[in-house]
Formats: C-alpha cells, sequence, structure tokens
C-alpha cells in the first residue's frame, strides 16, 4: 500500500445523472453539453442500478444477468471546486472502470482511459478554476467499435469463454471480461475523487529490500508542474505497525525543472526486523515528508521485508523454500458482478483461504484491486497476477493488442508493485493451441519472453513466467506453471502425448484426450504410493501445477436464492426445474453429499500426492470455490459465495494441505485378510525452521487399536521428510472391515489419516451355495423361475442402452468435453442388500474395482428406485443405478450391473459385494416392495442387436 497522506480529496460518490447510449450517438451528438435525464448511484454499475436491454436469457453455461448491457453509457454530476484548490495540481481518481472512458469538464474533453486494472486518472489543472463545473464521464464496456460481438468458438481446444468476435478491437480482456464469464460490467466500482495535490511534490517511493533483508534500495519520483527548479528537502521515518519509529533521517534533493526525475538511495535496517511471510506477515511503513520551497507533500510507503529468487529449481522467499498452496480466482463474485474494491471483503476471502490450509491466489487472466493486495499483505498470502489477452492464441498477437497489454503490465506493476503480496507475474493464460502450429508457437514464445525481459527490467521484486500453462522450453521464465512436464511439452508437440504418467502433473491427461478416459483415478488402483518427480527429472526451472482438481459437485440447486444480486443463477434454476419434473428434486441434499465427499476425496489425494513430490513447488487448484461460468462449474469444497458446502471443516482439510503435512505412502487401498501391509511415513515441512519431534503411527478397526509405533526425527525445513518405514499384517477375519492408520507428529498438533478396507480371502461356504440363484440373463429358465417364486440374483452381461461406469466424479463440468457426466454413487449404507459392506453411502477408494467394471443401468422407464444410485449429469438428470431390486410375479429379483460376472479372484472387493449380496437373496430380510410384471422386465432387458453397453452421448 502506497499512499499520498496529506492530499485534499473531495468524495464524488453518490447520485450521478445517466444516460444508456446503446447506439453510439453521445460523442457525435455533444451529449456532454445537456444534461442527462436518468439517475444512477456511483460507485455502482448499470447491472447494480438496475439499468440495461433487459435480463438475459437462462441457459445452462452461467449466471444470467438480471440487466444486461453492453455498450457506452454516460455518467454526468455537477461538481464544486473549492478556494483551496488554487494553485494545486487536480486530478480526478477513478477506480475500476471497464473498460474504456473518455471525460469531459463542461465543454472541454479531458481525455480517454483504457486499463482494467489500473485506475483512470485524469488530469484536471487546466480545466478546474474554483467554482461550479459538471462532469461528463462515459465509459464502453463493449470493447467492440461500432461492430457486434458473435458468440464464442467452442470448437477444438479453444474454452467457452475466449474466441472474441475478429471484427472486435482489442483482444486483451481475458476471461473477467468475456460474455460468457457474466462479469462485462459498466460502471465505476471503486474510489472516486477529486484529488489536489502541490504542484511539486514527492509522488512515489518504491522500496526494494535487498537479497540480505539488512537494507532497502529506496526510489522516488519527482512531479514538478512549475517549470522552477527547487531546493528540496526530504524528511523520512522508517515505523513497525504500533507506530513506533525505528529510524529516521534527511536528505537533500534539489527538483530540476524537468517534470518528473527520479532519485535513489540506500538506507541500512536495525537488527531484529521481521521477516515478512505467510507466518508472519509483518508490514513496515516508511514515511516521507517533502518539502520543496514553501511547499510540502506527504508520502506513506507500506512494505514487507522480503526477497523472492530462484535456487536449485526451487521458490525460495528470505532464503526459505516454500510450497505454494493455491487455488485460482477467476472474478466470480455473484452479488456485484465485479471484484469488492473494499478491505473488508478481500480479508474475509484470505481468512477462508487460510483456513483450508492456503497461502497462494492464481488471479486467472486479471489483476485484483488494491483492496486484495492490502488484505493479501497482511494475510501473508502469494499472489501471482495474470495479464488479460486471448486464452489459447491460435494466431500472433496484433499490435494493437500487444501495445495495450504493454501499456498494462507497466500500470500494474507501477499501481502493485510494492505490496509484498505481489509475488508473481504470468503473461497470460495458457499455450494450447499454439501447441499444433510450430511457427506460430515460435512467434508467441517469442513475444512472451520480449514481455517477461521488459517486466523484469520495471520491476526486479517479482518472479515472471511467460503464460500459465505453456507448450515449450523456449522460454525465460523464472518458474513455470503448468499442467505437463517438460517430457510432456516434448510428446505434445510431437503429438505423442500417452498414458505416460511422467508427461503430467495432475490426474488427468490434462489438455489431451477425454479426461476420464485416461485418468489415473479410472485407470490405475488406487495408491498412495505415487508422486510426481520422476516426471521433473531434468527439470531446470520451479514447477507449479496449473489448476489441479477440477472435480465436481453436483450443483446445490438449494442456493438459489443466495443469488439476489445483479446476476440470476438461471442455469440453477433451470436444473432445478428439470430435477422437480422427473421427481428427484429431494435428493438433491443426497446427490450434493456424496458427490461432494467424492470430490473432496480426489482433492485431497491430488494435494498430498503434490506434496509428496520433492521436486513440486506447488499447485493452483481449480478450485477452493465454485465457478458459476463456463458450463456451471460448481467445482469449489465451498460455493462461490466463500461459504462452506458442509463437506468438511477446515481443520480436517488442513491436515492434507498446510504447510505441515504428514503423509502416507503404500501400495494400495484394498487388501485381503492376512496380507502384509507395508509403508513410509513422511512429514512435508515447509516452514522456516526444522522441528525435532517424535512421531507415531496408530492402526485402527473401529474403536480398537491393531497396532502402533512410531520414532524419533528431525524434521528438515523445505524438505519432504521420510519418518520411517512400518508393518503390520492384515488380521483374519470373516467379515470384511475398514481400517484407519493415522500419523501424528507428536507437540505440533499435526496429524493426518488414511482408510483402507480389508476383505477375508474366501466366501463362507453357506454363501457359495447362493450361487446356484445367480443368472446372467432374462431366459425362460429365469421367466419360469421366478414364476415359480424363486429368488434370484440377476448379473446381466449386457445392458442396454447403459453407461460406462465411471469412478470419478465430473472433471470440470460435463459441457466441456465429451465424457460419462456422472457424479459418483449414492446409497443408503444402511440397506440389507449392503450389510457386511463397509461404505459410507459414497463413492470410497474400495469401489474403484466395481464401478469401473459395471454397466450403469438407466432405470427411467422402470418403476423401482435403485438401491445403489448412480447421480447422473445435471445435463440429463435421469434415474442410473446399479442394484435395484423387485418383485417379479410369485418371485423375488435383485439386479446388479456392477461388473460381477466371471473370476473374481483378484478382485476382492468385487468379490465381496457378490458375497454381500447373495447372503441378501438367501436370507429372510429379501422382501422387495416395488413390483414388476414380466413384461416390463423383458422389455428393459430385450437383446441388443450388436451387442455391448451404448456409450454416453451428451
Amino acid at each position: 500500500m502506497t499512499e499520498n497522506t496529506k492530499v485534499t480529496t473531495v468524495l464524488l460518490n453518490g447520485s450521478w445523472d445517466f444516460a444508456l447510449d446503446p447506439e453510439r450517438r453521445g460523442i457525435p451528438e455533444k451529449w456532454y453539453l445537456k444534461k442527462l435525464s436518468d439517475q444512477v448511484h456511483l460507485p455502482g454499475t448499470t447491472d447494480s442500478n438496475g439499468k440495461g436491454t433487459g435480463p438475459e436469457k437462462e441457459n445452462y453455461r452461467n449466471l444470467n444477468r438480471r440487466n444486461s448491457y453492453m455498450g457506452q453509457a454516460w455518467y454526468q454530476k455537477k461538481i464544486w471546486i473549492p478556494d483551496s484548490f488554487l494553485g494545486k495540481h487536480i486530478t480526478l481518481f477513478l477506480e475500476r472502470c471497464l473498460w474504456d472512458t473518455m471525460l469531459w469538464v463542461d465543454d472541454g474533453f479531458v481525455g480517454s482511459g483504457e486499463s482494467l486494472a489500473a485506475p483512470h486518472v485524469f488530469d484536471l489543472t487546466d480545466r478546474a478554476a474554483p467554482g461550479e463545473h459538471v462532469l461528463t464521464l462515459m465509459v464502453d464496456n463493449s470493447n467492440l467499435g461500432d461492430e457486434t460481438a458473435e458468440e464464442a468458438d467452442t470448437s477444438g481446444y479453444r474454452d467457452l469463454s475466449s474466441g472474441f468476435s475478429r471484427r472486435r478491437k482489442r483482444n486483451c480482456g481475458g476471461h473477467h471480461t468475456a460474455f460468457l464469464m457474466s462479469t462485462n460490467w459498466n460502471g465505476v466500482t471503486g474510489a472516486m475523487e477529486l484529488r489536489a495535490q502541490e504542484p511539486v511534490r514527492l509522488e512515489k517511493a518504491d522500496i526494494y529490500p535487498t537479497k540480505e533483508l539488512d537494507a532497502l534500495r529506496i526510489r522516488l519520483k519527482i512531479a514538478n508542474q512549475t517549470g522552477c527548479e527547487e531546493e528540496g528537502e526530504l524528511h523520512f521515518e522508517l515505523k513497525d505497525e504500533l507506530g513506533s519509529c525505528l529510524l529516521s533521517g534527511e536528505k537533500k534533493l534539489p527538483v530540476t525543472k524537468a517534470e518528473v526525475q527520479y532519485g535513489s538511495f540506500f538506507l541500512e535496517l536495525p537488527e531484529g526486523m521481521t521477516q515478512w511471510s505467510e507466518f508472519t506477515p509483518v508490514l513496515y511503513h516508511m514515511e516521507f515528508v517533502f518539502r520543496a520551497g514553501k511547499r510540502e507533500s506527504h508520502f506513506t510507503a507500506a512494505f514487507g521485508l522480503r526477497y523472492l529468487e530462484i535456487e536449485d529449481n526451487h521458490i525460495l522467499l528470505n532464503g526459505h523454500r516454500v510450497f505454494l498452496r493455491g487455488t485460482v480466482e477467476n472474478c466470480t463474485f455473484p452479488l456485484t458482478f465485479a471484484p469488492p474494491c473494499d478491505r473488508a471483503s478481500w480479508d474475509r476471502i484470505f481468512k477462508t483461504a487460510a483456513d483450508y490450509g492456503l497461502n497462494h491466489f492464481r488471479f486467472h487472466s486479471f489483476c485484483p484491486p488494491e483492496a486484495a493486495f492490502d488484505a493479501a499483505d497482511r494475510a501473508g498470502f502469494l499472489l501471482q497476477i495474470e495479464l488479460g489477452g486471448s486464452s489459447c492464441p491460435d494466431k500472433p498477437e496484433e499490435e494493437e493488442d500487444s501495445l495495450f497489454l504493454r501499456r498494462e503490465l507497466e500500470r500494474i506493476l507501477y499501481c502493485y508493485g510494492g505490496h509484498p503480496s505481489f509475488g508473481m507475474l504470468s503473461m497470460g493464460n495458457e499455450q494450447l493451441v499454439a501447441l499444433h502450429q510450430p511457427k506460430m508457437l515460435e512467434e508467441h514464445q517469442k513475444m512472451l519472453n520480449e514481455k517477461v525481459d521488459y517486466a523484469r527490467k520495471l520491476d526486479p521484486r517479482h518472479l515472471y513466467t511467460c503464460t500459465s500453462h505453456p507448450c515449450t522450453r523456449e522460454s525465460n521464465s523464472d518458474y513455470f506453471v503448468s499442467a505437463w512436464t517438460m517430457k510432456g511439452w516434448d510428446a505434445a508437440r510431437a503429438g505423442k502425448m500417452t498414458g505416460n504418467r511422467d508427461f503430467y502433473l495432475n490426474a488427468i491427461m490434462w489438455g489431451g484426450p477425454d479426461p476420464l478416459d485416461t485418468c489415473i483415478y479410472c485407470t490405475q488402483p488406487p495408491t498412495l504410493a505415487y508422486d510426481y518427480d520422476q516426471g521433473l527429472t531434468g527439470a531446470d526451472r520451479p514447477f507449479i501445477c496449473h489448476e489441479a482438481g477440477q472435480w465436481e459437485v453436483f450443483p446445490d440447486v438449494r442456493e438459489i436464492p443466495r443469488f439476489c444480486g445483479v446476476l440470476e443463477a438461471g442455469n440453477l434454476k433451470l436444473i432445478r426445474e428439470d430435477l422437480e419434473k422427473k421427481g428427484m428434486l429431494a435428493l438433491v441434499p443426497e446427490f450434493v453429499r456424496a458427490s461432494g465427499k467424492l470430490s473432496l476425496m480426489l482433492y485431497r489425494d491430488e494435494i498430498e500426492t503434490m506434496l509428496k513430490s520433492r521436486k513440486l513447488s506447488g499447485f493452483q487448484l481449480l478450485d477452493l470455490t465454485d465457478y458459476p461460468g463456463q458450463g456451471t462449474s460448481t467445482v469449489g469444497l465451498l460455493d462461490a459465495f466463500w461459504n462452506s458446502k458442509g463437506l468438511v471443516l477446515p481443520e480436517e482439510f488442513r491436515r492434507s494441505c498446510s504447510s505441515l503435512t504428514m503423509l502416507l505412502r503404500s501400495k494400495k487401498r484394498v487388501y485381503t485378510a492376512g496380507e502384509v501391509w507395508k509403508g513410509e511415513a513422511y512429514c512435508a515441512n515447509y516452514r522456516p525452521s526444522g522441528i525435532a519431534a517424535d512421531w507415531r503411527y496408530t492402526v485402527n478397526i473401529g474403536w480398537n487399536t491393531l497396532a502402533e509405533g512410531g520414532g524419533s526425527a528431525e524434521v528438515l525445513p523445505g524438505e519432504v521428510n521420510c519418518l520411517g518405514e512400518f508393518v503390520f499384517t492384515m488380521p483374519e477375519r470373516k467379515e470384511a472391515y475398514q481400517l484407519k492408520i493415522t500419523l501424528e507428529l507428536l507437540g505440533t498438533g499435526t496429524e493426518n489419516s488414511w482408510d483402507f478396507w480389508v476383505y477375508p480371502q474366501k466366501e463362507a461356504k453357506e454363501d457359495k451355495n447362493g450361487c446356484s440363484q445367480i443368472i446372467t440373463q432374462l431366459d425362460e429358465s429365469a421367466e419360469k423361475r421366478l414364476r415359480e417364486g424363486e429368488g434370484l440374483l440377476l448379473l446381466p452381461e449386457k445392458v442396454p442402452d447403459s453407461l460406462p461406469g465411471v469412478f470419478t466424479t465430473v472433471f470440470w463440468n460435463p459441457q466441456m468435453k465429451k465424457q460419462t457426466g456422472t457424479f459418483g454413487i449414492c446409497c443408503n449404507p444402511t440397506i440389507p442388500a449392503l450389510r457386511g459392506f463397509p461404505n459410507e453411502g459414497y463413492t470410497q477408494w474400495q469401489w474403484w474395482d466395481i464401478l469401473g467394471s459395471s454397466q450403469v443401468m438407466n432405470l427411467d422407464n422402470m418403476p423401482v428406485t435403485p438401491q445403489i444410485r448412480v447421480i447422473d449429469s445435471y445435463m440429463s438428470n435421469r434415474k442410473l443405478g446399479l442394484l435395484f431390486e423387485a418383485a417379479v410375479e410369485k418371485g423375488r429379483l435383485l439386479v446388479c450391473s456392477a461388473g460381477l460376472q466371471g473370476s473374481l479372484e483378484d478382485r476382492p472387493a468385487s468379490r465381496w459385494l457378490k458375497n454381500c449380496l447373495l447372503r441378501y437373496l438367501m436370507s429372510g430380510s429379501f422382501c422387495p416392495q416395488e413390483r414388476l410384471t414380466m413384461e416390463q422386465l423383458k422389455r428393459y432387458f430385450k437383446p441388443l442387436e450388436k451387442g455391448g453397453g451404448l456409450p454416453y452421448e451428451q
């Protein structure tokens, strides 16, 4: 935070005259000469004032504006310039305009502004004599000249938010101004004030801590609007947060005739000052008083004592290795349509993120307002800011775009560069399309490299990267944010992307084939042994995982009333209407909980895998919160308002995501009784100092302790420390059981735990006898047995119109890529059919083999209730299931499509599920309450002409 502390200001908040100008007539008709007929309140937007061309049509892709408007809008206000402003330098300061502005004072044109990130500041000195004046401001959020926006291109790699019309003026807005993101507002949302300053003044002071953190380089900017030389004197004081003076001094600073001059000096620091970090987010203040003749100006620069650098492919903060535990902020503010400009809102956001163990934010293709930096400074977060521009560009950047982005880069560094939280800057989002155009990729990369070089010269306090998710090594980036390793970039450019895990830095083949077909959670049995170090071998710079996670939770339509601001949850309303029409609305709480617990499980495993990776420097989740744009991507453990969904307590989540995290390695999640469990305990320590402590492991079956032990360890900082190996034998039992291993680092409050599932080696003899009741097709023999009153278990070899079973929930959202679109299973864990099969009513690791071998039944036309329900895509909301039961004729039928046929010798969970179903079938509890006719059954299990289940089609 930097500020002029002795500036006279006149606030312009309040009522302004107003007019919409959709036909762009205001400039040629000189609307600045007439009184505008409508009124609005500023700071605000056309949306917040209820002005526009009407509501947007509801759709599944995103929220819809209650008052949509894109184009020119005019704002007008009478102002009074006090006599005290005479002889001063007068400016109009407008924070957060989107994005082109033009200003008139009375009948005179003052100038224009264009920034999406920085305040629009207009010099009124020559036009604002004391007395009454009329300010007229035109804001244009269309960025389309006289052309019309076209629908975004959704083909190929291009996502739903990019692809602006080729007739646009500039393709530089990034995601947060794109139409499908619902954030392209018109207005002014931050501070609005007239400022009067001395014509000779200290304009700015930048603080540069040295690497040793024992001195500061202070760079001064002196403004002089008089054209005269002056004798200048600078007095400064260094103060702590309590206002105590730590040192002071004075310097002579002669003022030349130049309008702007620069100077700098070094200042040695007193001992005992606190270094800034997530653990000690301490700020200091340099207070300056600059005197030139009889004029006096004041300036305060807040700073944190911190230094960022790269060493041995790691990111160091103050000489200590950091691991960035981040999330992506997509400019999602459903109530206001625009990022807040008040500190309190951002304090809440960073406090919530810290509660969940995070220390880092990536601002996706935008720069937040000053208040966000202020809040992050005090919360100890490191921020990655990102220039706008096109995502996944498919052609070289046009000259006008490049010039705008260069100016925007200058403005971002000038306005916010002094914040200790401003740690990193990326020149844009993703290079995917250029991957297949070698010449264009080369040109694009050259342009990005030039931006990085330019930024380093402007401000060396930050780390810079060419783009978030690049496709080439030919980069001068300080670090990489990527979903692929360097090996992956090479393979992608050669067209050889495969399932080789050395190519990827997250669970899916990001940017490759259909995500779930190649996802590690769908293709490899559950394991705790994996990390990304092998893939990062040979990397020559730090890597941060790009957009990890993206595991969607079923949209909670109960949130609709919360969208009571300028955006309406039309997408959720459409989902709710369809669920209600199909009689499934009451199931929403179960769907949200079951899919949410699965999402949480996958997020947690991804985070722990990344924390185990010694060669990785961090991750950026997509996302801790929901993203209601780009296809209704409810991927958050929190909703779009940063409220909990009730899936996990913050302290529970921090067990897997913290600066000090206990980790476990073992080969499997599912075991057979009598097997030997073998694994290793680890502790990832990214705190500034080491910890000498005892560690302990405990193995529990329910409340009973099976094994325990541990040892002493020196837990080094900046390391993934191996604490030791431990072994125990799974006890022989006749029933399956769930086992929990807990690791603790004693005296630190740090612990973590993992669940495992153990199944008997063989079925009980009496259960084997029930095998004669298993059928695989509904043939004449089966019909006869049902008519005679038998109980049968149907394990169909082929299910007509079925969906392939998938272990995970939806990736990002079901509209983005062709995927099965299911959200995991949902069931009552205590139903008789699952008695003896340990489960909690949603997808956990023991279901991996079962779901991966299943055919999901579409039961829309069957009057039965699935006992194991598969949650369908919110785009179709079908009644899907793996298990149902019904009375048929005099008989009883249990139907399971979970792939329990054939040899199950190496599939203990499937084997035991089949065993539990048989026991239920043979028990007196098997009394189905729902009834089917034989004709209904035969019609459902009609023979397939070509065999096999049908693939899912969107």
